[in-house]
C-alpha cells in the first residue's frame, strides 16, 4: 500500500509538472472513453489525467491493458478542438497509433508511437509531443488537427499492451463558416 501511494504521489507531481511547466493551459477534459474488444479496467482511466509513475508495471490498475491489436479506444472530448499537442503513457516496448476524427467515422493519423521511443526500460512510458515538456520525445510530433474523437490501437509488440493516460492539448476549434459570394452590381 505504501509503494502505491508513493506512485500515486510521484505520478501528480509528474502530471503537475508536465502541465504546468510545459504549456500555459490545462489539459482538455474528456466526455468519456469507450474501449472495444477484450481488457482489463476502466476504459475512463484513460481520460482520468492521473499519470502513474514511469516503469509502472502495464497490469496495474492505474492502466488499461490488453492483449490484440484488434482491441482500441475512443475518447470523446464532447465538441471539436484545435488539437496541438498530445502527453500519453503506454507500455514501453510496443508500438501504437492515435488516430484523430471530427465526425467519429473517419478517422486519419495523428501520432505513431514507436517502442523504440523514452528511456524507460520496464512498464509504462510517458510520451509527449508537447514542446517544453521533460517527456517530450523529439520524433513524437503532430500537426494541429480538429478534432473530436481520437483513437489509440496497439500495432505490434510484445502482445502486452497498455495505457494509462492520454492528454490532450488545445483550444476549441472555430466553427469554419464561408461566406456566401456576393455578386457585383452591373
Amino acid at each position: 500500500m505504501h509503494a502505491r501511494l508513493i506512485r500515486v504521489i510521484v505520478g501528480f507531481l509528474v502530471f503537475i509538472l508536465m502541465t504546468g511547466v510545459a504549456m500555459a493551459q490545462k489539459p482538455i477534459t474528456a466526455d468519456f472513453a469507450t474501449g472495444f474488444g477484450d481488457y482489463g479496467e476502466d476504459a475512463e482511466i484513460i481520460i482520468d489525467q492521473s499519470i502513474p509513475a514511469e516503469g509502472t508495471e502495464y497490469v496495474d490498475s492505474a492502466c488499461v491493458y490488453w492483449y490484440s491489436t484488434d482491441t482500441y479506444f475512443i475518447i470523446d472530448l464532447g465538441k471539436v478542438f484545435l488539437v496541438e499537442g498530445i502527453t500519453l503513457q503506454v507500455d514501453n516496448n510496443d508500438d501504437y497509433t492515435l488516430e484523430a476524427s471530427e465526425d467519429g467515422d473517419e478517422f486519419s493519423p495523428l501520432l505513431y508511437i514507436s517502442a523504440d521511443w523514452g528511456e524507460t526500460l520496464f512498464g509504462m512510458e510517458t510520451i509527449s509531443t508537447v514542446p517544453g515538456d521533460p517527456e517530450k520525445v523529439p520524433e513524437a510530433v503532430i500537426e494541429k488537427t480538429r478534432a473530436r474523437f481520437l483513437k489509440l490501437a496497439a500495432t505490434g509488440g510484445d502482445q502486452a499492451y497498455a495505457i494509462s493516460e492520454v492528454l490532450v492539448f488545445g483550444k476549441e476549434a472555430v466553427a469554419t463558416v464561408c461566406p456566401r459570394p456576393v455578386m457585383p452590381e452591373k
